[in-house]
């Protein structure tokens, strides 16, 4: 596991006011709890977002992740795609019993 908080390597979520080349320009993203949705996620058709950045993980809330230390994400790096018409944290992986 990292020593900081994830980075976000990819993101499919094309229609996200902050992808830009399946990349994330969002400074941060914050992942709900009770499904790894990432809640930055905006869709619009324009981009922003700050050029060059390496987007993070700012809060997981996601507390039946077993990358979850203190609202930190500790994962190498996360990716974020489709699912059920969400921004999903395809990353997660439930906290073992």
């Amino acid at each position: 596991m990292g020593e900081s908080t994830a980075r976000v390597m990819s993101c499919q979520m094309s229609d996200c006011l902050f992808n830009h080349d399946s990349h994330c320009h969002a400074i941060a993203i914050t992942i709900q709890n009770r499904s790894p949705v990432c809640r930055t996620c905006l869709k619009a058709s324009s981009k922003n977002g700050v050029s060059g950045v390496k987007c993070s993980v700012g809060a997981c809330r996601e507390f039946q992740c077993r990358y979850n230390q203190g609202l930190n994400c500790m994962a190498e790096g996360i990716k974020v795609g489709p699912h059920k018409n969400n921004a999903y944290c395809l990353t997660f992986t439930v906290r073992p019993s």
